[in-house]
């Protein structure tokens, strides 16, 4: 078990790498557009909603990301028996963000619609 100290330690260190990975991503999308950034973290274990609570806190105050429309936080299938947990998503959405996402967006994420390829 990790003591307090070294949970938060990690917790920063967690940040930084967002950060800087997120740096990193402006300079690929250098345009106002609306982005929704889908990251898969490193270990399935690092998603969780504090890794939500983590984005709300910690970039979602920063101006320098305002460019992002919201983050999606993705883990594949962890195996590949009927009974192994199986994808997840968690998404959180930018409320600085400059180009807000859209009520179509909003309403595929809260599962009141679908979306489809016609």
């Amino acid at each position: 078990m990790l003591s307090e100290k070294d949970m938060q330690k990690a917790n920063e260190i967690v940040v930084n790498s967002f950060i800087q990975k997120l740096k990193r991503k402006r300079v690929q999308f250098p345009h106002e557009e609306p982005y929704l950034l889908v990251v898969k973290p490193g270990h399935f274990r690092l998603l969780n909603n504090s890794l939500v609570t983590m984005l709300e806190q910690q970039i979602w105050t920063k101006r320098d990301f305002s460019w992002i429309t919201g983050i999606v936080l993705f883990n594949s299938r962890r195996g590949f028996l009927l009974t192994d947990p199986g994808p997840q998503l968690l998404i959180a959405l930018n409320p600085k963000a400059r180009c807000q996402a859209s009520d179509a967006l909003k309403s595929v994420i809260e599962g009141n619609q679908q979306f489809h390829f016609d």
